[in-house]
């Protein structure tokens, strides 16, 4: 589940319903060790992306290792500036250790 209630899918798990569902319309087993989850491989999740099953998760590591690096950080600057003149930031206030990040005195 996800923080929203929402039932989630990992890519292991959907790969498992992909080999059943074909099992089943096909009657070819491509996974015949039960005992261990199906293997996958850097074309199943290529693919899953392509096919819109699964959406990559882009870290700032693997953003800065892109040659797309400069165009993604001019971009999120241009978000910055754009929250920042619509003053969505507000002053810096000095760290609380309280009761959790809601509380204030």
């Amino acid at each position: 589940m996800t923080g929203e209630g929402l039932p989630t899918l990992h890519l292991d798990q959907l790969n498992v319903i992909a080999h059943h569902l074909h099992h089943i319309s096909t009657g070819e087993d491509l996974w015949p060790n039960k005992r261990e989850w199906p293997p996958i491989d850097d074309a199943s999740i290529a693919l899953a992306i392509m096919k819109g099953l699964a959406i990559p998760k882009i870290t700032r590591r693997k953003a800065m290792q892109s040659t797309s690096w400069p165009k993604f950080r001019k971009s999120e600057w241009k978000q910055l500036t754009t929250y920042d003149k619509q003053t969505m930031f507000g002053e810096p206030r000095p760290f609380y250790h309280g009761f959790g990040p809601t509380y204030t005195k």
